[in-house]
């Protein structure tokens, strides 16, 4: 959703509450790991360290949802629980605009 004012913590809730609802926006379920010829799966990964103390690091960045860290972009709420079906809201500041998108959470198992 594109925005032309910053909108207020109560119209993010707001948002947040009524995105609870809404179905995903893709299907089916599970479509990135069966990863049919159609769908590119956008993917990168590094090593970020070894041992306890690196998982536990980034164990506790990842609870923090310190990947949205960006100065241009905030999570909202910024304390959600990291768990399946959390919703949250994705604000992005762009040059003259904001735009704003839902995201729920899917736990790997």
């Amino acid at each position: 959703m594109v925005l032309f004012c910053r909108p207020s913590p109560d119209q993010i809730k707001r948002f947040i509450d009524r995105s609870n609802s809404l179905p995903l926006s893709y299907h089916p379920i599970g479509i990135a790991r069966d990863s049919p010829r159609r769908f590119k799966i956008d993917e990168v990964s590094s090593v970020i360290g070894h041992g306890e103390v690196a998982f536990a690091r980034a164990k506790q960045a990842l609870i923090k949802w310190a990947q949205f860290d960006l100065g241009w972009v905030e999570l909202h709420p910024q304390d959600a629980p990291v768990e399946t079906g959390t919703v949250v809201a994705v604000l992005v500041r762009h040059p003259g605009h904001d735009s704003i998108e839902a995201m729920r959470g899917a736990v790997a198992e």
